[in-house]
């Protein structure tokens, strides 16, 4: 019963509503109904950067060193010497030498000597140095026509250094028109591995047999 039909004189009164009805209406003004949408409003607190004590390890960061330790081992193993290919190379050497001494090839004896090379030749003080080897083989190229043969007896190669023994034969044809002259000995040479991977003569010594 609406309030003007209450306070309005002589109005007819209706009955009120059963409790069942009360109820309903109960129920239903407690029912919610869609929520009022309300304008979005930017969040412009300031972002809060993290300290030291915010800093925790992440699984992620585990993993990655595990695979870089990994990785690190696989590259060690790459590089780790090879004395099989490293004989070869260093025989390699000898042939590069001995080529070149046929050939009075002075760049070619260069470039199989390492720039720290010390020659020992017999009865002579020692060339050390590159410049001073090469300038000792230039001037035996000048005396005359060198043919020689190496023939290696033992190789061993121990991590980057190796050395190659055995013995020579050569002959000496002189520049002067002299007699040609021969002779045997034995030498034993060592290599060097070098910065860029490659074998260089470092230490050098030779001498003849006698007779």
């Amino acid at each position: 019963m609406s309030a003007a039909n209450v306070l309005r004189p002589g109005a007819a009164v209706k009955s009120c509503p059963s409790g069942a009805r009360w109820r309903a209406a109960g129920r239903a003004a407690m029912i919610p109904g869609p929520p009022t949408p309300r304008p979005h409003t930017p969040d412009t607190r300031p972002i809060r950067p993290h300290d030291a004590t915010d800093m925790k390890p992440r699984p992620f960061a585990v993993e990655r060193a595990l695979l870089l330790l990994l990785l690190a081992a696989a590259c060690a193993r790459e590089a780790a010497p090879d004395p099989a290919a490293d004989r070869q190379a260093i025989a390699a050497v000898r042939a590069q030498f001995e080529a070149a001494e046929n050939a009075s090839d002075i760049e070619q004896v260069r470039a199989a000597f390492a720039e720290d090379i010390q020659m020992m030749a017999p009865n002579a003080p020692a060339a050390v140095g590159i410049d001073s080897a090469v300038a000792r083989l230039q001037r035996t190229f000048d005396a005359g026509r060198l043919a020689i043969r190496y023939e290696s007896e033992e190789i061993v190669a121990f991590g980057d250094w190796g050395f190659d023994r055995g013995t020579y034969r050569f002959t000496m044809t002189p520049a002067s028109g002299a007699a040609a002259s021969s002779q045997t000995g034995k030498y034993l040479w060592i290599s060097q591995r070098q910065t860029d991977g490659t074998w260089k003569l470092s230490r050098v010594t030779w001498n003849g047999n006698g007779g």
